[in-house]
């Protein structure tokens, strides 16, 4: 289907599960942090995963994960320090730094530079900008939260991954409807997608949302409310050693022995973090 167009219908459909249950269990658009909840859902989710998805047309996915990832975590710590003054303890930078060593490790095997210089730097380009609108989204939503608290308000997780995925969704509807512009005049591959396709599309767009965008943002909003961006966005920083032990049952990729190194590392890091608060 395409990057922008699985990225946007996964949006749609986070919106729906959230709207439902925000509007008739949880607290809607509640809270005098609700403007920056979709500033932040604009900035780090529709800019950010945008250009995330994007850069894997240029390189390959686990460079693209790496990048984001380790690079989200120094973005973010900067931010929130500048901006709301929150400083890291030096157990805290330690076991950030730890996570982002064991993560760097356990990618590292899998990782195939394109022969093309064009395309790392142009994957790199976006990779880059993608970590940096996440680390912003996450220090605004941040922001947010103090600014409800001191109003005597605590929105729960899922209201508030409602109110940020509001803010994405506005913003990507104005990208995808530039993009559908811009294709009906010159029809791509991507925009010529069959029924067929839709139908087998669909259960992984729906599969993505309630991971990704419902359960996914919800845990990490809950995360935000007492944790510092840095070390929320350290431990997000883990996903992609998730993914080894489904690759290896689904899709028969054994792990090699620096990605099981290297994911012993990261959860050393964890370790380190836990002690330290």
């Amino acid at each position: 289907m395409g990057a922008t167009r699985a990225h946007y219908f996964r949006l749609l459909y986070a919106l729906l599960c959230l709207a439902i249950y925000a509007n008739v269990w949880g607290q809607g658009w509640q809270g005098k942090g609700f403007p920056l909840f979709l500033l932040s859902g604009m900035i780090g989710i529709a800019l950010g995963d945008f250009c995330t998805f994007q850069s894997l047309r240029f390189i390959s996915p686990r460079l693209a994960v790496l990048v984001v990832q380790c690079l989200c975590v120094p973005f973010a710590a900067l931010i929130e320090w500048v901006w709301l003054g929150t400083a890291l303890t030096t157990s805290q930078i330690t076991g950030s730094g730890v996570i982002l060593l064991g993560t760097t490790l356990s990618l590292l095997p899998g990782i195939h530079l394109p022969g093309v210089m064009r395309s790392i730097l142009l994957g790199g380009a976006l990779t880059t900008c993608g970590s940096l609108f996440q680390a912003i989204g996450a220090v605004i939503t941040r922001r947010a939260n103090e600014i409800n608290l001191a109003d005597s308000l605590i929105l729960d997780g899922m209201s508030a991954a409602y109110q940020r995925i509001c803010g994405a969704v506005i913003l990507m509807s104005i990208i995808y409807g530039l993009i559908r512009m811009t294709s009906s005049k010159q029809p791509t591959q991507e925009s010529k997608t069959s029924l067929q396709q839709w139908r087998r599309a669909i259960p992984w767009i729906v599969a993505n949302g309630t991971a990704g965008m419902v359960l996914g943002v919800a845990s990490f909003q809950w995360a935000l409310m007492k944790t510092p961006a840095a070390i929320v966005l350290s431990i997000v920083a883990l996903t992609p050693l998730v993914v080894i032990p489904i690759a290896w049952l689904l899709d028969r990729e054994r792990p090699k022995l620096l990605s099981m190194i290297g994911s012993i590392i990261a959860v050393g890091g964890v370790l380190i973090l836990t002690m330290a608060h």
